[in-house]
């Protein structure tokens, strides 16, 4: 955990996710992510900056969440501890706050609503307009609902290029990847270089990408310090061999005002199409997101997956 990183200059208030994560209420992090929150699910280490809040996610509430609330008060600062219960009773939440849960909910309407009410409740620095859905219109079909834009806007093309690529594959029984990139310890980087050398060596960044990646492949600017690819009619083992090599080019760039021994750090989560918990765009995006931050919380190559029998 590495602290607020900013995004466009705002910092990002850190929510840690603990739990169970088939309790979470669908899109429940995609939410969370769209309203500018940058997630984690392991506790951080003692001298790490402790998280905004803690959300706990159970079935029903019992003595195995007990645990959870002592961890999370535990973190060396008071941080606000929230239960959100998905199938409990009518007296689960008053249970939850007996046993040391700033406040509980059962069931909440949706996601959104929820993040929505989060950040009234307690003050947290999001976006709240991103979470709005986007027109209907603004999809071809009932299958191709479109992700609305996160910190920074996306490319206006990449919508298109994704809905477009996602239907070719469904026609013609084909398979792409979509790579979400993040430049990591961005924010270090941005207080030390000021925010316009920061912002340039992010364009720098995008211009390895795009000259690192074939002509069909598609780059784009996605949120703060995070860049989209997409690869059409590529494995997951291939957009993996994509994401190896642009990192090795990101290494070996000299970027203005960094040291020869300092580039930006990248990390990468990579879904590929078909995929089984991907009948929609939005579903590719959730899957990308959440492969992202399962590679931020681990070691080695710090690519994640989102497996499928078609990697």
């Amino acid at each position: 955990m590495t602290g607020h990183e900013p995004v466009n200059g705002i910092p990002r208030s850190r929510v840690l996710l603990l739990g169970d994560a088939a309790a979470r209420p669908e899109g429940l992090e995609r939410a969370l992510v769209r309203a500018g929150l940058a997630l984690d699910e392991t506790m951080p280490a003692a001298d790490d900056a402790p998280p905004d809040l803690v959300l706990i996610t159970v079935r029903d509430v019992d003595e195995s969440l007990r645990p959870l609330l002592d961890a999370a008060a535990g973190l060396g600062a008071p941080v606000p501890r929230l239960v959100l219960i998905a199938s409990g009773g009518p007296d689960a939440p008053a249970r939850a706050v007996a046993m040391g849960a700033d406040e509980a909910v059962a069931a909440p309407p949706t996601a959104g609503e929820y993040v929505a009410r989060l950040a009234a409740r307690i003050g947290l620095t999001v976006d709240l307009p991103r979470l709005a859905p986007r027109p209907a219109a603004a999809s071809r079909d009932s299958h191709a609902a479109v992700r609305e834009p996160l910190a920074r806007p996306q490319s206006p093309d990449l919508d298109s290029r994704l809905r477009d690529e996602f239907e070719r594959a469904r026609r013609y029984a084909l398979s792409f990847s979509l790579v979400l990139i993040g430049i990591e310890q961005f924010a270090g980087l941005s207080d030390r270089l000021g925010s316009e050398r920061a912002d340039r060596m992010l364009s720098d960044v995008g211009d390895v990408l795009r000259a690192g990646v074939r002509a069909p492949d598609f780059v784009s600017r996605y949120a703060g310090e995070e860049f989209a690819l997409l690869l059409p009619e590529t494995s997951g083992s291939g957009a993996r061999q994509s994401v190896t090599r642009v990192r090795d080019q990101v290494v070996a760039r000299a970027f203005d005002g960094l040291e020869p021994g300092e580039r930006p750090e990248v990390t990468a989560g990579i879904v590929t199409f078909p995929h089984p918990a991907a009948a929609r765009l939005d579903d590719l995006f959730a899957l990308a997101e959440a492969a992202l931050l399962r590679a931020r919380n681990q070691s080695g190559d710090r690519i994640g997956t989102a497996e499928s029998a078609a990697t």
